[in-house]
């Protein structure tokens, strides 16, 4: 089980919304990071030669069960660098947000990955979770790659569907101004970081 001790702080929101961007900035800020495991897992099942993994059996669950690992692997990273947070590109809970939004909220799968998730409280996990809108707001085009496959309009949808559900499962939600330049928004997470810890 991952030590409390650190902070976890989540960015999340859907594709393409500037969450990477924001997670570049803050590493180069010397924060810890967690890298997305959505992408890397889609390019490793293409290599693999499956050109459409989001479409494989047990696709969120994998995501899932390689997040909290990755959590797990960041959170032993902090307590060797004496650091007291990360910051996740993602949180565990999307596996929700995806499984309802495409309406697979009755499968074994969502039913797998609703027993991991209950094992953790999430009101304690995660320290503040950060919804990253569309970097420049109403000017916003999803553009599709070999690992993003969603459209403008999915990605809005997601955005708004992952505001909803996250706001049912963590007690912390603050969402992030878009129009601002990927180093802009982090120094806005860092600002509302500071003043969580002192709180």
């Amino acid at each position: 089980m991952i030590c409390l001790a650190t902070f976890l702080y989540a960015l999340v929101g859907g594709p393409e919304t500037g969450k990477t961007s924001i997670i570049e900035a803050l590493k180069a800020n010397e924060e810890l990071t967690v890298r997305e495991v959505a992408t890397d897992f889609i390019l490793e099942r293409k290599e693999a030669g499956v050109s459409e993994p989001w479409f494989e059996q047990d696709f969120q669950l994998n995501i899932l069960k390689r997040h909290i690992g990755r959590e797990e692997e960041a959170v032993a990273q902090a307590e060797r660098l004496s650091k007291g947070r990360v910051f996740l590109d993602r949180s565990m809970v999307d596996g929700y947000v995806y499984k309802t939004f495409h309406g697979n909220t009755e499968d074994e799968e969502f039913q797998a990955i609703d027993q991991i998730i209950k094992r953790f409280d999430l009101n304690k996990h995660y320290k503040a979770i950060f919804l990253v809108t569309p970097h420049n707001g109403s000017d916003f085009v999803c553009t599709q790659d070999v690992v993003r496959h969603e459209n403008t309009d999915e990605s809005l949808r997601l955005t708004a569907l992952t505001s909803e559900i996250y706001q049912k499962h963590c007690p912390l939600i603050i969402e992030v101004p878009s129009n601002m330049t990927p180093e802009e928004r982090a120094q806005f997470v860092l600002e509302c970081v500071n003043d969580i810890e002192k709180s």
